[in-house]
């Protein structure tokens, strides 16, 4: 009886086994078509660059050729629209193998599963894309997985520094702000100190008492007035 319940206690830890390296090779079959995909796809883009460069070189070594301004001109302009989807394009792989390292990053580590669906690859999806992301991911592909966390780990490490300055900048500015008095409040103060200087001797002096430097000087000649009333008495 013993030994029947080790046999089936054996067989199911076989069947479970077996469950597991069925699982494996799915998920081995899947990583193969997945791959051939992308590749089937990089080969196509491949053969279409390189056949667009060929036609492009033909095109430009007949307009440079030419002694024509405007054939010169329009040669220039080709070069440029070649440049600028050349930039699109290589930012758009940029883009893609930074997110297959990621992908591989997490199925190395045990956090998800690789889905079929997102082997699609739309290269000028991603065209409209900064400049500023490309230089952060020109090497990602050729990096292992440590190095791509060791320099993000870097690059956390570098904005929370950042952040701590503009923060402690922040705070200075605004205990500035706090100490330094409000304009109108001194202004106030200083308008009511003249005031006061200029009602002071108003407020001593009387009608009478209020000359002019004119009427000083002109004190000792007598009105005609006065002159009559004397002629008169005598």
């Amino acid at each position: 009886m013993e030994e029947d319940l080790a046999v089936l206690k054996n067989h199911e830890r076989c069947q479970h086994k077996l469950h597991e390296l069925w699982d494996t090779v799915r998920t081995l079959k899947t990583y193969v078509e997945t791959y051939e995909l992308e590749r089937n796809v990089m080969r196509a883009q491949r053969d279409e660059a390189i056949a667009e460069a060929d036609r492009a070189d033909a095109e430009n070594v007949k307009l440079a050729s030419s002694s024509n301004p405007q054939q010169k001109i329009k040669y220039l302009q080709q070069v440029k629209k070649d440049n600028q989807e050349l930039c699109r394009k290589n930012r758009a792989l940029n883009m893609r193998l930074a997110r297959q390292a990621a992908k591989v990053i997490r199925e190395r580590n045990g956090c998800s599963e690789l889905e079929v669906g997102d082997a699609s690859i739309d290269t000028l999806a991603s065209a409209t894309l900064d400049d500023t992301m490309e230089d952060s991911v020109d090497h990602s592909a050729e990096r292992s997985g440590e190095e791509i966390l060791r320099s993000m780990r870097d690059r956390s490490g570098v904005l929370e520094q950042r952040l701590e300055r503009l923060r402690l900048a922040r705070q200075q500015v605004d205990g500035c702000s706090e100490e330094a008095p409000p304009p109108q409040e001194a202004s106030g103060s200083e308008s009511e100190t003249q005031t006061r200087s200029i009602e002071v001797p108003l407020a001593g002096t009387s009608p009478r008492s209020v000359t002019s430097p004119s009427m000083s000087s002109n004190s000792g000649l007598r009105s005609p007035q006065v002159r009559r009333q004397d002629l008169r008495i005598k």
